[in-house]
């Protein structure tokens, strides 16, 4: 139960990774996306530390797009706050989910060959 609870915020990251290659157009991010979520499932030390590779390099993707769209809205004139709080949010929460594989739980479930 520990187990699928640590992985939610984990699945939730991934997600909002894909939505955010998905709207960029970006069809071999999705399809990337999809197999990381599948790999999920294989009980491996590696998958683990791919995962939290992803999610590592997902949180900069959050803090250059927070800084791309906030130069947008500024030159616009447009209100930029709560696009960086929300924004700001989510990359914590991305690079949070990735410290989780770190966790003894987690670290039981993705062993190593032969653990």
């Amino acid at each position: 139960m520990k187990k699928v609870l640590l992985s939610v915020p984990v699945v939730l990251s991934v997600l909002a990774l894909g939505a955010h290659v998905m709207r960029d157009g970006n069809q071999v991010g999705v399809v990337g996306v999809v197999v990381l979520l599948a790999l999920l499932f294989v009980r491996r030390r590696w998958v683990a530390r791919l995962t939290q590779a992803v999610l590592f390099l997902g949180t900069f993707e959050w803090i250059r797009t927070i800084h791309l769209l906030t130069e947008v809205r500024v030159a616009q004139g447009q209100p930029f706050g709560r696009m960086v709080l929300i924004l700001g949010f989510v990359a914590a929460f991305t690079f949070c989910s990735a410290w989780l594989f770190q966790t003894a739980t987690l670290k039981k479930a993705y062993p190593r060959r032969g653990q």
